[in-house]
């Protein structure tokens, strides 16, 4: 694993943003310079043993930034039952941030997100509605049920605040199939064009079957960003690259 300079941290917010999903706030004990999009690792102590791992920013200040987690296991069970005041540490910055990664030609972004991926795509939307001017955003986040939706008050101030620039769709994949179903592809193949800048994150499957159906498609790699949170690894089906490729093609 990578190695990095541990910084302390105070827990002061913990929000249950979701079903078994909760949003963290930290405060550092030193100056921040991170955005939404950037990885770092993060430690919560149990029973005198350090749990840590990689997690996304979602947002930042100079004093505090925001994760959100899923939980699921020994360890974000122990992060989500962490009472505001707790002691944590954290370090490095991996990735790049979302927005520094758009292309400067795009006067669209389509951000793709599965689960907890929907996190970094919100502070990257507040980035991007806030310092580029250009820029309209279209926002597909996907959920195995209704009740893992997340952050819906932070999509409703979006939508509020920027109704003519920021959209956002939730997909169910318990009713509504995959992000790359029939009805999903058809609103993207309705919007996108050759200046559409598409941000995938979230599970590999979803990933790399899109990433290959843009290319497919003739998207450049310039105007596509990733971010795979887990099955790296995993084979793209070529009926669903296929189904991308042909649809998204049809619409540009």
């Amino acid at each position: 694993p990578p190695q990095y300079d541990k910084v302390g941290a105070t827990l002061v917010a913990n929000e249950v943003v979701g079903r078994a999903t909760n949003l963290l706030r930290l405060e550092s004990d030193e100056p921040l310079d991170y955005r939404a999009g950037h990885v770092l690792a993060l430690e919560v102590e149990e029973a005198g043993e350090w749990l840590r791992g990689p997690y996304t920013v979602s947002r930042a200040t100079e004093k505090t930034f925001d994760v959100v987690i899923r939980v699921c296991g020994k360890k974000t069970e122990t992060m989500a039952a962490a009472p505001v005041g707790s002691r944590w540490r954290f370090g490095g910055k991996f990735h790049v941030p979302i927005l520094e990664g758009i292309n400067d030609h795009a006067t669209r972004v389509v951000c793709l997100a599965t689960g907890t991926g929907f996190g970094p795509v919100l502070g990257f939307a507040e980035e991007a509605l806030a310092s580029r001017a250009d820029l309209k955003l279209t926002v597909l986040a996907a959920f195995r049920e209704a009740e893992d939706v997340c952050c819906k008050d932070a999509v409703q101030r979006l939508c509020v605040t920027h109704s003519e620039r920021f959209e956002c769709a939730y997909v169910i994949s318990s009713t509504d199939g995959r992000i790359s179903s029939e009805t999903p592809l058809a609103t993207i193949a309705d919007i996108a064009d050759a200046e559409t800048h598409f941000h995938l994150i979230g599970n590999g499957e979803m990933v790399n079957e899109w990433k290959a159906g843009l290319g497919k498609a003739g998207v450049a790699d310039d105007f596509v960003t990733t971010e795979t949170y887990f099955n790296h690894k995993a084979e793209a089906d070529a009926d669903v690259v296929e189904r991308i490729s042909t649809t998204i093609a049809a619409g540009r």
